[in-house]
């Protein structure tokens, strides 16, 4: 195997072939997730535009910008408090994040929603929120309201999906589960 002279493609042969392997083909990754998980030390991604890259094609403004390689992790819901939740009442969350970008000119928003979107399907295109609430992030945390009774009404599901915004793009999402008292006989 060998590398042209520029280190962006990579020439191979086998008996009855020879190959040419794109080394910066990193817009074929959907994800964070299968973007890292390639192990190329060229493709990396990227957190606030939401997709996979080489990192020389990327805005330099490290303020605004984080460019995750492959020894770094996806930004994480890590865990929420409290772990259920009512649906009887809106409550204030807790999420432990880790690798959610630092901006204080940035909003930050909790959606709720019924299917992951960060899955690479196509079935996810047609979701549309049930509720959408500010967030605030501190340090290794963020705080946002899960959504009020009347938005959980007509919900036959005991699990939705809590995605994480940065400005209009998903960060990460995880499910959590809703009670409702109401539901129970004793």
């Amino acid at each position: 195997m060998m590398l042209d002279k520029n280190n962006r493609f990579l020439y191979g042969a086998t008996k009855t072939q020879i190959f040419q392997v794109d080394l910066h083909d990193c817009n074929r990754f959907k994800t964070c997730s299968s973007c890292l998980s390639t192990q190329n030390p060229y493709c990396g991604w990227g957190t606030t535009i939401n997709r996979c890259t080489i990192q020389q094609n990327e805005n330099n403004d490290k303020r605004r910008f984080r460019w995750l390689q492959i020894y770094e992790s996806c930004p994480t819901i890590i865990e929420t408090a409290p772990v259920v939740i009512s649906k009887g009442k809106s409550d204030r969350l807790h999420l432990k994040v880790a690798s959610v970008p630092d901006d204080s000119t940035s909003k930050y928003f909790c959606s709720f929603a019924l299917t992951s979107l960060l899955t690479e399907t196509e079935e996810n295109d047609t979701d549309t929120p049930i509720y959408i609430s500010n967030a605030i992030k501190y340090e290794n945390y963020i705080t946002c309201y899960s959504p009020p009774p009347q938005a959980l009404s007509n919900i036959a599901h005991d699990s939705i999906v809590i995605h994480l915004l940065y400005n209009d793009i998903i960060l990460a999402e995880k499910n959590i589960t809703f009670y409702d008292c109401s539901s129970y006989v004793t």
